[in-house]
């Protein structure tokens, strides 16, 4: 089933070591863009940058090898039919905790 709207669902865990999942919500064909940030705003992480089919979408993040702290994760969804709509964009709080 197609989801009623766009929606990016908190992570689980979270805190987490190493790994949480990342789920969001596409009513429409979108080229996605998910990406984690540390807290001084740098790029840590690309996870995603694909096109995804309309439904329920689950993303791991294995964040061996990255400090502990407060991290980012920034969601962008561009729908790929030539409508006008802008992307949708969301940003959430990660805590990786070793």
């Amino acid at each position: 089933p197609v989801p009623a709207g766009f929606s990016l669902e908190y992570p689980y865990p979270n805190p987490f070591n190493p790994n949480t999942t990342i789920e969001f919500n596409l009513t429409k064909d979108s080229w996605v863009n998910l990406t984690i940030y540390d807290v001084m705003g740098r790029e840590a992480a690309r996870l995603e940058n694909t096109i995804k089919n309309p439904g329920s979408h689950q993303i791991v993040w294995n964040a061996d090898g990255f400090s502990n702290g407060v991290y980012f994760y920034h969601l962008s969804a561009r729908p790929t039919d030539a409508s006008d709509q802008p992307a949708l964009t969301e940003t959430r709080k990660l805590i990786l905790l070793k």
